[in-house]
C-alpha cells in the first residue's frame, strides 16, 4: 500500500494545479514528469501526503495512546529527519519553526477544511472495526483540520482502504457503503456521488474523486486508477494518493503500475526501500493473532510451510518454518554452504502466545551426512503469530506469517502450502 500511494503521490505532483493541456499531454505513465512550475520537487519525489502517511504508519505500528499531542510529536519528528517541500507554505514554515509537537499544536490552527488529514489516513483503514477507524481517524484530524469537513474526509478516505482491504463489497459500491457509516455517525455524506471537473483544495473533493476513479467501470486496475486521479485536474497528487491507497488493497483491482514508475521513485534512507519494509510492517501489524490450536480449524491459521524467499528475492540466504497438525515443527536456515534445521514442538496457550520447545539441532555442511545434537527440554520460545494478507517481492498477492518475540524482533514467511507432509520432518531423517 505504501508504496503504491508514493507512486500515485510523486507521479501526481508532476500535474498538480498544472495547465489542463499540459496535463493531457505528458499525462502517459511513461515516466515521472517535472512539474512546470515547482522546480523544488523533482520527477520520481513524494510529497508532504506521502511523508504524513508515513508518520501514521510509523505511530500505529508502535502502539501506545493515539493522541494529539502522540501525533503533533510524529509530524514534527518525521519532517525534521527528512526535510521536503510539499507542504502548505504556513504549515511548512511552521514545521521548520517548531521544536515538537507540543509547540505545534500551541502554535497552529487547526480550523482547516482542506485536504491535509485525509490525505494521509490510508493506513488507518486497517484497523480491524468501523469504530476503530472512525475514532483513530477523527483524533488524527483534529490536530491540523478540526472541521466538520475536515474530519469526515479523513473519515471517508480510511473508511475506503478498509472496504478494500477487508472485502467487504464490489468495489462499485465502496462509496455508498462509506455514506452507510458516516451518515448513521451524523456525517454529512455524499461519498457516493460521482466527481466532475478541477479537483480543489477541500478534502472533500479530493476523497469523492478519488472514489470516483476507483469505482469507474472501465477502471479495473492501478494504471487506469492513476490515469483518471490525474486527468481530474487541479489537487491530483492528493486525488492520487487516496486513491491508490485503497486500491492497491482490492484483490478485485488489477495491480499493474508501470516497472517504470515504481523503478524511479525515489530511493534515498526514507523513499522505496523504506516503504516497501515499512509496508510489510504495516501489514504484518494488521493481520489478525493466530489463537486457535493445532486441531482447531477456525481463524487464521499457522499450519503449513513457510518460506522468506519470496519475500526477499535475491537474498543470499533463506529460511522456511513448518507447523504440523500434530505439534511437531522445524525451523530452517540455509545458505549455499549449509543448512541448520531446528526440530521443534509447538503448543498454543491463551492469549495467542505459542511455545515452542526445540528438540533437535541439525547441521549439513554441503552434501556431508547431518551432525545431530539433541535438545532437553528448557525454557520454551514464546512467540505471537500473525497470518494475513501481504505482497511478495514481485508485488504478488501471499498469505504473510509474523512471528514476534517478546524483544519485537519480527520474522516474515510467505505461505508456501498448507499440506506438509510428515515425511518432510527433518526428524525422520536424523541420521
Amino acid at each position: 500500500m505504501l508504496v503504491e500511494l508514493a507512486v500515485g503521490d510523486a507521479y501526481g505532483a508532476g500535474f498538480e494545479y498544472a495547465d489542463p493541456e499540459f496535463v493531457a499531454t505528458h499525462n502517459t505513465l511513461e515516466g515521472y514528469v517535472q512539474h512546470p512550475a515547482h522546480s523544488g520537487v523533482r520527477p520520481g519525489a513524494y510529497t508532504d501526503d506521502t511523508q504524513m502517511t508515513i508518520a501514521i504508519t510509523e505511530l500505529l505500528i508502535s502502539g501506545g495512546p493515539w493522541t494529539a499531542q502522540r501525533l503533533a510529536d510524529q509530524f514534527v519528528r518525521v519532517f525534521k529527519r527528512d526535510q521536503r517541500e510539499g507542504y502548505a507554505d504556513g504549515f511548512y514554515r511552521l514545521l521548520r519553526e517548531v521544536g515538537d509537537g507540543e509547540e505545534l499544536l500551541f502554535r497552529i490552527n487547526p480550523h482547516s477544511d482542506k485536504s491535509g488529514a485525509a490525505m494521509r489516513a490510508g493506513p488507518i483503514g486497517l484497523l480491524p472495526t468501523v469504530s476503530d477507524v472512525l475514532h483513530h481517524a477523527a483524533v488524527q484530524a483534529r490536530v491540523t483540520h478540526d472541521t466538520p469537513a475536515g474530519i469526515e474526509a479523513a473519515q471517508a478516505a480510511a473508511l475506503a482502504v478498509h472496504y478494500c482491504h477487508f472485502e467487504l463489497g464490489p468495489v462499485a459500491e465502496v462509496g455508498r457503503w462509506i455514506d452507510q457509516q458516516l451518515l448513521s455517525s451524523g456525517g454529512a455524506g455524499g461519498w457516493s456521488r460521482p466527481w466532475r471537473g478541477t479537483v480543489g483544495a477541500h478534502g472533500w473533493m479530493s476523497v469523492r474523486a478519488a472514489l470516483t476513479a476507483i469505482t469507474t467501470p472501465a477502471n479495473g486496475s492501478l494504471s487506469e486508477i492513476l490515469r483518471t486521479c490525474v486527468a481530474f485536474t487541479g489537487d491530483v497528487d492528493t486525488v492520487a494518493t487516496t486513491a491508490m491507497a485503497a486500491a492497491s488493497r482490492s484483490q478485485q483491482i488489477t495491480r499493474d503500475l508501470p516497472v517504470v514508475l515504481q523503478r524511479d521513485l525515489e530511493n534515498g534512507p526514507y523513499g522505496r526501500g523504506y516503504l516497501w519494509d515499512l509496508d510489510a510492517r504495516l501489514l504484518s501489524w494488521a493481520s489478525p493473532t493466530v489463537t486457535s490450536g493445532p486441531t482447531d480449524a477456525n481463524g487464521p491459521s499457522l499450519l503449513g510451510l513457510w518460506a522468506d524467499d519470496a519475500l526477499y528475492m535475491g537474498a543470499m540466504e533463506g529460511r522456511r518454518v513448518a507447523f504440523l497438525a500434530r505439534g511437531t515443527g522445524w525451523f530452517e536456515h540455509a545458505n549455499a554452504l549449509a543448512t541448520e534445521t531446528e526440530r521443534f514442538t509447538w503448543e498454543q496457550h491463551p492469549g495467542g502466545a505459542i511455545h515452542i520447545r526445540v528438540t533437535h539441532y541439525l547441521f549439513r555442511q554441503n552434501r556431508q551426512p547431518a551432525k545431530v545434537e539433541e535438545y532437553g527440554q528448557g525454557e520454551p520460545l514464546v512467540m505471537t503469530a500473525r497470518v494475513g494478507r501481504g505482497t511478495d517481492a514481485l508485488n504478488r498477492e501471499v498469505t504473510v506469517l509474523t512471528l514476534e518475540d517478546p524483544t519485537r524482533q519480527a520474522r516474515r514467511y510467505a505461505l508456501v502450502r498448507r499440506d506438509v507432509r510428515d515425511t518432510e520432518d527433518p526428524a525422520n531423517n536424523l541420521g
